[in-house]
């Protein structure tokens, strides 16, 4: 296999004739990676007029203590945030609501 580079130039020779073993110290960016090898996958671009874009945000939110008060209202809690997403053109990925906390995962425009 090859030695470590300095600087690691990811091209398809040269992820080939490098010894990823030997590099575990260096970072080592996955997504860098498929381009290279041209393995393709979609990144969720969204466009407009004069954009192109993908804006998303991860919201965590929990009450004070985290206490476990969100089991009551979970499903009113899920549709307030389907109405305000709807209400302002976003998308949501991803909603988890546990006891204690929520997790929001969402696409916006700019």
């Amino acid at each position: 296999m090859g030695t470590v580079p300095e600087r690691l130039d990811l091209t398809v020779e040269n992820l080939l004739a490098v010894d990823f073993k030997a590099i575990s110290h260096t970072r080592v960016y996955a997504l860098d990676i498929l381009k290279c090898v041209g393995i393709g996958f979609d990144m969720g671009e969204k466009r407009s007029n004069h954009t192109v874009y993908n804006v998303n945000y991860h919201f965590v939110w929990c009450p004070k203590y985290r206490h476990t008060i969100l089991d009551s209202i979970e499903d009113s809690l899920e549709a307030i945030f389907r109405d305000v997403c709807d209400e302002y053109g976003y998308e949501i990925l991803s909603l988890h609501i546990s006891p204690d906390h929520v997790h929001l995962f969402l696409s916006a425009h700019p």
